[in-house]
């Protein structure tokens, strides 16, 4: 079994069938349908980052925001969903700029990869991570009625 690498992480998209688009880092982005229950789209990054090359990161958002109004109560769902699930970690990102309306929302799963790791291992971390996304962004979107931007 071969160490985490580009080439691992490439390899386990292909065998998911996952159309993966790299970015100017070397990095995979994988974009996909908007869902019809958020009323969004699923943006997929996945990394591998570390001092040593050995973590293996997944970051998952949507391709729309939060209205600022609703910080109050985003911020108290998100802690509640990190305080509830393990994984993925969800966060919340405020505007660096005083004329931007919106927060955004997104959520990350990270794994130090000491030794070998398979397609598979890697396949499950991703599928996780999406799982927990839908978990959280239903939770906003849906169960909680929050809008999007």
């Amino acid at each position: 079994m071969p160490p985490i690498s580009r080439t691992t992480i490439q390899q386990a998209l292909q065998a998911n069938g996952w159309n993966q688009e790299p970015d100017s880092d070397g990095d995979y982005v994988l974009r996909f349908k908007p869902d019809e229950d958020h009323g969004c789209r699923d943006l997929v990054m996945i990394s591998i980052e570390g001092d040593e090359d050995d973590v293996f990161a997944v970051r998952l958002n949507i391709d729309r925001d939060f209205p600022i109004d609703e910080w109050k109560r985003i911020l108290m769902l998100v802690n509640d969903f990190n305080r509830d699930y393990r994984w993925p970690n969800a966060f919340v990102r405020f505007p660096e700029s005083e004329d931007d309306t919106t927060v955004t929302v997104a959520c990350g799963y990270f794994v130090k990869c000491a030794g070998p790791v398979t397609q598979d291992m890697l396949s499950n971390w991703i599928i996780a991570t999406m799982a927990g996304a839908d978990r959280l962004f239903t939770m906003l979107i849906v169960d909680n009625k929050i809008p999007l931007r």
